[in-house]
């Protein structure tokens, strides 16, 4: 009967995600421990034989084979869409977006030593079968993707929402800078190594060019949409604290960092700030935080451009690199980045595997930055050692007046 059907998809749905999300959780442990007991019935309060309460550990591989089939079992009892009261449950592509992003995990370095072919041959498929779904898309504008709740936003996969006076949190109050903030700020300031990463406007590596040359200028829209500079303007103004960050309380003046804003709470440290996923619009000063307040923009923790990027680095690693650029160049399209008379939008004619794979990592780290990736992907590919190890560098701002250094 209808009803009876009804109730087994119903049911099925249920199943599924829990399935997703005991997978999500053993992952969680598995890429920080690696091997990690499997445990797959309910243990009776009663029981007695130690083996099962205190079992051993499994093999790492035995960990991502069970982590990689919960998922593709739960995407078979998953709806492709869910739409109305459902909408935002966990989909097949979630469940196979989340797949693939394990199994690039599992091909990388870290767990694959010897480069066996078949672990990246393995996410390679996983990707395409997310985007033969044919649901998703890339968010015309790379800034309000955080922003634009709703189905109709493509590029979200999986997500956690919020809702504005009942569900929110501070990740806004703990990142703004300064001239928002009523009590902590700036919990996250972009490192000169992030700003120096965005590419030029055509898509060519930034060089640091002569002193005199604004170092924004020409510069990845992606740059601006993810950090405050000095010079630049951002949301409204504490009127009480303006003047340490502006000369005005417009929101249209520019943001002033300069040296000597360190010895105030809660100042840069870096001489940026952050933009990336916040509202401009709060104002602390007005009561925009505190309890049953705060920001309501979504977390998203898996989106479209993290499987077109994930594609483009295991295609690469199977041999096809022009594939993988053909990704980037999505990516770099919609960042609003110059596809030149080429139309590779930077990325260099017949450019090599090494150089590609290189050239990937850098736009995971500008595409995804501040969206908890960068030191899991540092971790899998083993550059941690060489990428954290060493001081991170900032920008030093001073102001003058009539060509003299003012002292704070």
């Amino acid at each position: 009967t209808n009803a009876t059907q009804a109730q087994k998809e119903r049911r099925d749905r249920f199943i599924g995600e829990v399935r997703f999300y005991r997978a999500h959780l053993y992952w969680e442990m598995i890429k920080v421990y690696g091997g990690v007991p499997i445990i797959t019935k309910v243990i009776d309060k009663d029981e007695t034989d130690e083996s099962l309460l205190y079992p051993k550990r499994n093999t790492t591989d035995e960990s991502l084979d069970f982590g990689v089939k919960e998922l593709q079992e739960a995407a078979d009892l998953l709806s492709i869409t869910y739409s109305g009261d459902n909408w935002g449950r966990i989909t097949k592509g979630a469940a196979l977006a989340y797949c693939a992003r394990i199994q690039l995990y599992r091909a990388s370095p870290m767990f694959n030593p010897t480069n066996e072919r078949k672990y990246w041959e393995d996410a390679y498929d996983t990707y395409k079968d997310v985007i033969e779904l044919d649901v998703y898309d890339l968010h015309p504008m790379f800034s309000e993707i955080w922003k634009e709740k709703g189905e109709n936003n493509k590029e979200i996969i999986w997500f956690k929402d919020y809702k504005k006076g009942t569900i929110t949190h501070g990740w806004d109050a703990g990142n703004m800078m300064r001239s928002q903030a009523v009590g902590d700020a700036t919990a996250n300031c972009p490192v000169q190594e992030l700003v120096d990463a965005f590419p030029m406007k055509d898509g060519t590596p930034y060089v640091k060019s002569n002193p005199e040359t604004n170092p924004y200028d020409y510069r990845d829209p992606r740059l601006r949409a993810t950090v405050v500079w000095n010079g630049d303007t951002y949301g409204p103004r504490n009127e009480k604290v303006y003047t340490f960050v502006s000369e005005s309380t417009d929101p249209n003046s520019p943001m002033y960092n300069f040296d000597g804003i360190d010895s105030h709470q809660s100042a840069t440290s870096t001489g940026y700030y952050m933009r990336k996923m916040t509202d401009e619009s709060l104002d602390g000063t007005k009561g925009d935080y505190g309890y049953g307040k705060g920001s309501y923009t979504q977390w998203v923790e898996l989106r479209y451009a993290e499987v077109l990027l994930g594609l483009a680095e295991a295609a690469n690693e199977i041999g096809e690199t022009e594939e993988g650029v053909e990704q980037l160049k999505l990516i770099r399209k919609r960042a609003g980045i110059l596809p030149g008379d080429d139309e590779r939008y930077g990325i260099p004619e017949n450019i090599s595997k090494d150089d590609f794979r290189t050239l990937v990592q850098n736009e995971r780290y500008i595409e995804l930055a501040f969206e908890n990736k960068r030191y899991w992907d540092l971790r899998r590919w083993k550059l941690a050692h060489l990428k954290l190890n060493n001081q991170l560098t900032a920008m030093e701002i001073r102001k003058k007046i009539n060509g003299e250094e003012i002292s704070y």
